[in-house]
C-alpha cells in the first residue's frame, strides 16, 4: 500500500506512512518537507518612548476616534518611589502600583493585549506625585 493523507478537524492534513508491513504510521515530522518559520523584518507594534513628570494624569497614547488602544508590553522607570495608576481614559483604572520606582510588563500570549482601552479614549498613566518618568510602550490602534 501507499502512503494515505487525508483531512483532519478545520482542514488541518495527516499523513500517514506505508511501513511495508500492511501497517502504517502517523508522520509526525518530515523534516524534508518543513520550512522553519523566517524571523519577522518589522514589528507589528507602535513603539512609543515617552517621558513627563507631572503628578496626575498624564496622557501616553492619545485618543483617535472609533478607535481602541492595545497596549501589549510596557516599560518605565521613575525617578524616584511613585504610586501609579493605569487608566482607560480619565475616569477607568485599569491597574494599580504602589511605591514603584521601575514597571515592566512583558507580553503575554503572541496577539493578547495586557491592557485595551474603549474606542474614543486616551490610555493614560497617573503619577501619585512630580516624579519623572520614561520609558518604551508597544501598543496598536485599530
Amino acid at each position: 500500500m501507499a502512503d494515505v493523507t487525508f483531512a483532519v478537524a478545520n482542514g488541518a492534513l495527516k499523513r500517514l506512512r506505508d511501513m511495508g508491513d500492511g501497517t502504517h504510521a502517523e508522520v509526525v515530522s518530515d523534516a524534508g518537507s518543513i520550512t522553519p518559520p523566517t524571523a519577522p523584518t518589522t514589528s507589528s507594534y507602535t513603539t512609543l518612548n515617552t517621558s513627563f513628570a507631572s503628578s496626575g494624569d498624564n496622557t501616553v497614547v492619545s485618543a483617535t476616534a472609533g478607535q481602541t488602544t492595545r497596549v501589549f508590553a510596557l516599560a518605565l522607570t521613575f525617578a524616584s518611589p511613585v504610586d501609579v495608576t493605569i487608566k482607560d481614559g480619565a475616569a477607568t483604572t485599569l491597574g494599580v502600583f504602589q511605591g514603584i520606582i521601575s514597571l515592566v510588563l512583558d507580553p503575554l500570549l503572541p496577539g493578547v493585549p495586557r491592557y485595551i482601552t474603549t474606542a474614543n479614549t486616551a490610555f493614560i498613566i497617573n503619577l501619585s506625585a512630580a516624579i519623572a518618568c520614561k520609558g518604551t510602550i508597544w501598543h496598536t490602534k485599530g
